[in-house]
Formats: C-alpha cells, structure tokens, sequence
C-alpha cells in the first residue's frame, strides 16, 4: 500500500482517545491506530477540525455527526463506540470491536454508621420471640414441678436468667431441668455479651451494594447519560422506574471527566461507568460496584466509509493485535497517565 493516506477523525473520550498528536499519551485507541498504519505501510492522517460525535452520541445515542461528517469529508476512519458489527447508516460501517469492557454501577466507599445503642436490636425478632418464648416455657413449668406461687417462678426464673445463679433443686428431676435451663442461659448470656461487645466496640457501615437488589433496597441517588437509558430498561419496569426516580439531573453536557470528578468531589451519589474508568480513580478497590448486574457492555470499533476497501485488512489486525494481548497493556498504560 506504500504509504496509501487514511483520513482519520478523532474526538478525545476517556483514555481510548487523548490525542494523536501527543506522543507520550495518546490514548490506547490511538495506538492501536498507529501500530496497524505500521503494519500495513499506510498513513494514518489525524485530522484537527472534527465535529464532537462522542457527545452527540452520550445525548441522543447516536452517531449521527460522525455519519454526515465521514459521508460530506470524505473521512475514512472514525473511533466509536457502538456494538458488534453495527451497522450505523448506508454510508457507514464498523469493523469488528477491538476492545470491549462492562459499565457497572458504582457507588463511593460505605460510610461509617453511628454506633448502634439500641440493645433490642442485637437479636432479630425472630431470636428474642424464642427467647421470650423459652423463659415463659421455663417458668411454667418450673411453676408446674415445684408446686411454688407464679409470682416466685417468674422471680426464680428471671434470676437465673440473667445471674445463672440459684438455688439448686433437692428433686432429682427438677435438678436435671435446672441443670439445663442454666447451660442454655450461660450459653445465650455469652452469645448476647459477645454480641453486644461486636456492637459496641467495632465500627458499623452501610450495606454493601453488589447486586441490583442491594441498589434497589439503599437509598442511594444515580447520575447517568441519556444513552444508558435503553439498557436500564432490560432490568424489567419495576426496576427501570425505580432506577428513573433516582437520577438526580440531566449531565448529558458534562464530559466523562468532568462526571468522575463530579463522583470524587460529592461522594453523594452512584455513577455508571466502565470496568477500565476505575483506574481514574485513587483506592479504586474501596468503592461499591454493582458487580453482579452490569449494565451493559461496551465495545470500542473502528468506524468506515462504507465500501471502505481496506475494511477486511482492519478486521484482520483487529484480531491479531487483540490474540496479542497488546491491547491490554495499552489500555493499561493509559490508565496510568490519568490524573488520580
């Protein structure tokens, strides 16, 4: 091909595209661009006056400026994001996705919760209705054997109880229901201590959110584009108008940075973004991720004029530099340029 110029088209999205013309950082599109121009002895010719079709596509999910833009230009190659072998008009086409990764929920670090005082709420209901259940057992039938008043049973029992103390029995019966009743209440005081120091001493958090069912039972407010919509709505209507009711505003106009920052600064609310976008942020690890219900998944393709000859030679880099494993350091070294 010797050389054969390809005009390319270019907006800067996350770390996939900086810019082409800074060396140091690209972007891992940009490189893979690059190393395919190597490869098959053409020149890829960066292009400085594009329209913003990445923002377009974040408002209306299209890519319609990217379209009139390639068709009127006459541009060759464009990096968008779109899914498999997507056919975006008549004029253009994609290849096959050279990089794809999931788009998740994700929430700020838990917070630590007020120490928790309330002694009622170290059992659940169901434990202190067998609790509650077994003492009145116990002081009936205590009353029953011994043949004592009710008012000296309850006394007996609600000291034994909480002292694990009494006076024992002469009855050999009565001293093997005695014998018991105080090692189920020595056991149950030592749960109910062990309990209560937990509480007392070690810090609480908020629930951790892993599923969409954890999401659903928070509190928790969402920001998200207009695009990730249509993917909301194959969690069913009951979540997808619970999902709706928490987005707090319209950030269609905020660049993607701009909404990481936005996440960082507040800690108020969740954001969707990608398995790779973590690494924009520092202790990325302490975040909450909705890891069990992705949204959706993102690929990142090549678009082309349609009818563009070396359509099939792309797609045949395409799968050898991702059989590579070059893509992945790519991203990776990417990644590492971002500012924290």
């Amino acid at each position: 091909m010797h050389g054969c110029p390809v005009k390319v088209t270019w907006n800067k999205f996350s770390y996939a595209v900086r810019s082409p013309f800074d060396r140091r950082n690209p972007g891992y599109a940009i490189k893979f661009l690059d190393t395919i121009a190597q490869q098959m002895n053409i020149e890829m010719q960066y292009l400085r006056n594009n329209s913003d079709y990445f923002l377009e596509n974040m408002r209306n999910g299209s890519y319609h400026y990217l379209v009139h833009d390639m068709t009127v230009r006459r541009i060759d190659v464009g990096v968008a994001y779109a899914s498999l072998t997507h056919r975006l008009d008549r004029q253009v086409e994609t290849t096959r996705p050279f990089f794809q990764t999931n788009q998740f929920f994700v929430f700020p670090p838990r917070k630590k919760l007020k120490a928790n005082r309330n002694i009622l709420g170290i059992f659940s209901a169901a434990i202190w209705t067998a609790i509650l259940f077994s003492i009145t057992a116990m002081i009936v039938f205590w009353k029953h054997l011994t043949r004592k008043p009710l008012p000296w049973s309850v006394f007996f029992v609600v000291r034994l109880t909480f002292q694990s103390v009494g006076n024992p029995p002469k009855s050999a019966l009565l001293r093997v229901v005695f014998l018991l009743f105080v090692v189920y209440m020595t056991a149950l005081n030592w749960i109910y201590l062990s309990q209560l120091s937990s509480i007392l001493t070690s810090p609480q958090y908020e629930t951790q959110i892993r599923k969409m069912e954890d999401l659903l039972a928070s509190d928790k407010k969402l920001k998200f584009k207009t695009v990730h919509v249509q993917f909301l709505a194959a969690f069913g209507n009951t979540t997808y108008r619970d999902l709706i009711g928490r987005r707090l505003e319209d950030d269609d106009r905020m660049d993607y940075f701009g909404l990481i920052r936005d996440f960082v600064d507040k800690r108020d609310h969740g954001l969707v973004m990608a398995e790779t976008d973590l690494a924009c942020i520092k202790n990325y690890k302490k975040l909450e991720v909705v890891v069990h219900d992705k949204i959706n998944t993102v690929g990142v393709n090549l678009c082309v004029r349609y009818g563009f000859p070396l359509l099939e030679q792309f797609d045949k880099w395409i799968a050898l530099i991702r059989e590579s494993g070059l893509i992945l350091k790519w991203v990776r070294d990417a990644s590492i340029h971002i500012k924290k």
